[in-house]
């Protein structure tokens, strides 16, 4: 199988390419796009001018059963993203590409950084960047377990049988010369978090954190040492702060937590000197 490699956010030769080695592509069925080359010159690729160069493409390479389109917000050229009657008419006439040669064309989008709402809400862009897929996938991060997931969030053609749990390894790799550790997923465990909880937890727990740094900061100011039992019951009551929403806070802060000399349990809870005004 050959894939084609849209991508304007990061350099193929120091980026796209040594994370393709990395994690075991063979580069002679990859095909990178850099540009598209039109009458007036190569330009950068773009969903409302270049699709038939494009369809040019998967004609002469009947191999390409993969197309990548990252970030494709960078790849609509005059299309307005958060126009919906716009991007859908982008984003349709792609659909009917993939169809007509029979590939799986995956697009890249990130969240927005609206607060309080549903995961499929916080895609960027207009609605339709969703609604005009068939299969959408949120690559999250549980920040109470650290576990990265990659999680269905729109499933219109399969059945839901949830998603993987992944981490971010390193491979050390010889560019230009000099070594470089360079980064590429691998895959793990089956994952049958939702989308919603992990978004959610992550947009509640980051307002929690920055309430509770607020709070701590004061309550620390005399720079002196608290013991984190008397912190902890102090942030419970005033702002319903449970333990590691105060210790996150304090590492904000660049606190410090020292074990209590000569007992079996306990730290001291302080700012850095520098710190206090």
């Amino acid at each position: 199988m050959e894939i084609a490699v849209i991508s304007s956010e990061d350099a193929s030769g120091d980026t796209v390419v040594p994370r393709l080695i990395a994690a075991g592509a063979d580069l002679d069925k990859v095909h990178i796009v850099d540009c598209a080359k039109t009458p007036d010159g190569e330009k950068e690729f773009s969903l409302d001018t270049d699709l038939p160069a494009l369809r040019v493409m998967l004609e002469e390479n009947p191999g390409i059963r993969l197309v990548t389109i990252d970030p494709i917000m960078n790849h609509l050229g005059k299309v307005k993203g958060n126009s919906e009657q716009e991007l859908r008419s982008a984003l349709t006439p792609l659909g009917k590409l993939a169809e007509h040669f029979h590939v799986a064309i995956v697009i890249v989008t990130h969240f927005n950084k609206t607060l309080g709402t549903e995961a499929i809400q916080r895609v960027g862009g207009a609605m339709g960047m969703v609604g005009a897929v068939r299969l959408a996938w949120t690559f999250a991060e549980d920040k109470d377990t650290g576990t990265r997931s990659m999680i269905p969030l729109k499933a219109n053609v399969v059945k839901d049988i949830g998603g993987l749990e992944y981490t971010i390894e390193n491979k050390d790799l010889e560019i230009e010369g000099k070594t470089a550790p360079t980064g590429y997923l691998k895959f793990g465990d089956k994952s049958h978090i939702t989308a919603d909880s992990v978004m959610k937890g992550k947009s509640e727990k980051s307002s929690k954190i920055s309430e509770a740094v607020i709070w701590l900061e004061t309550y620390l100011s005399d720079g002196e040492p608290h013991p984190a039992k008397d912190v902890i019951n102090a942030g419970a009551v005033a702002g319903q702060f449970d333990s590691k929403i105060l210790g996150n806070a304090l590492k904000k802060l660049g606190g410090v937590s020292t074990p209590i000399k000569g007992m079996s349990a306990g730290n001291m809870w302080q700012l850095p000197k520098k710190d206090i005004q």
